[in-house]
C-alpha cells in the first residue's frame, strides 16, 4: 500500500471512528468507488486539470446523492479531488476498509455520548490501570 493512500485513508478513519460513523462512511465509499471503477468518463473528468474544482464538486455531490453519502465522505472526496490523488482513490478505499477492519470494535454517538467499543480505546484503558498498579 502506497504511503499517501495510506495517509488519507487514516485519516478518514480517524474522522469516521470518532463520529461513530466507521461502517456508513465504508458503505458510502464503496458505492462511489464502485461508479468511479465503472466509469472511465468519471475517472477522466476528474483527473482533468482542464476542468475546475467547483463543477468536480457538483459532481461528486450529485453522485454521493445517488449512494447516500454524507458529509465526512464528501468532504473525503473534495480533499482527494482538490489534491489531485484521484488515481490512487481505489487504493485508499481499499486501505480505508483495512483499517476499520483492524481497528475493531464499535465507536458511537447517541446524543452528547460516546460509547467506545474500539479496540484502541480498550488496549488504552487496559495501559493506563497496569501502569497504575
Amino acid at each position: 500500500m502506497k504511503s499517501a493512500s495510506l495517509q488519507y485513508a487514516n485519516a478518514l478513519a480517524d474522522i469516521a471512528m470518532a463520529q461513530g460513523a466507521a461502517d456508513p462512511a465504508m458503505q458510502q465509499l464503496l458505492g462511489f468507488g464502485a461508479l468511479y471503477v465503472e466509469s472511465v468518463e468519471l475517472r477522466n473528468f476528474l483527473a482533468s486539470p482542464a476542468v475546475n474544482a467547483a463543477a468536480k464538486h457538483r459532481v461528486i455531490e450529485k453522485l454521493l446523492a445517488r449512494v447516500g453519502g454524507s458529509k465526512i465522505v464528501r468532504n473525503f472526496l473534495f480533499v482527494v479531488v482538490d489534491h489531485q490523488r484521484t488515481h490512487v482513490l481505489p487504493e485508499m478505499i481499499a486501505a480505508f476498509q483495512d483499517l476499520i477492519r483492524e481497528r475493531g470494535g464499535a465507536v458511537v454517538r447517541v446524543g452528547d455520548t460516546v460509547y467506545d467499543g474500539s479496540l484502541r480505546s480498550r488496549l488504552n484503558e487496559l495501559r493506563a490501570r497496569l501502569a497504575s498498579e
